[in-house]
């Protein structure tokens, strides 16, 4: 579906990312988290969308296209299962607003508790902050998160060969393993890389 766009904000963010929020209520009432849009021949991510304002947000980097129409969602849509009570998603800083869409989507399942696991091995758009939320089975001192996803009620937990503070010293993947090995049944959580 092509639909003409219009802008609704703009933000700024460290790391040379821009937050955009867009109406474009055609793609806003059919967009799922891991899906995107085509904009002035960039692919970009979808990092919310609400179908009943009809507008869609984004989050990347780089230059803002000009054009004033898109075309999406397009994408194939990595699917959690209703039945599934716990998720594990795991992306780097460039799936962020697809983690985010997740996160925003599997907060509404009564039932269902998510966790993330960002690599974080470019600047990030946001300060890490201390978690708000325990997780068994997470190591020591691996405590930052993400300001909105704190509010959110959602888990999120940052690696970083950077040695950020707060922050699990080593790659994402070695993160996963350890903490699935910490779960009494890891074959019951839906694992999906962004």
């Amino acid at each position: 579906m092509i639909e003409p766009i219009k802008r609704v904000s703009t933000h700024h963010y460290p790391g040379g990312f821009t937050h955009l929020r867009l109406v474009a209520e055609g793609i806003a009432a059919k967009a799922q988290p891991g899906q995107w849009i085509v904009w002035g021949g960039r692919t970009l991510y979808i990092m919310r969308s609400d179908s009943q304002a009809g507008w869609i947000e984004l989050l990347f980097t780089g230059e803002t296209p000009h054009q004033e129409k898109i075309e999406g969602p397009g994408g194939e849509v990595p699917t959690v299962p209703e039945a599934c009570s716990r998720s594990l998603l795991i992306g780097g800083v460039g799936a962020l607003a697809q983690l985010i869409f997740f996160a925003d989507s599997l907060r509404k399942r009564q039932s269902h508790t998510p966790l993330l696991l960002l690599q974080a091995d470019q600047p990030l758009p946001f300060k890490p902050i201390p978690c708000r939320t325990m997780i068994p089975g997470m190591p020591a001192g691996v405590i930052a998160t993400l300001p909105l996803l704190s509010d959110w009620g959602v888990a999120l937990r940052i690696a970083s060969a950077d040695e950020l503070a707060g922050c699990y010293h080593g790659r994402v993947d070695e993160l996963a393993e350890q903490w699935l090995k910490a779960q009494p049944q890891p074959n019951e959580i839906t694992c999906i890389r962004l």
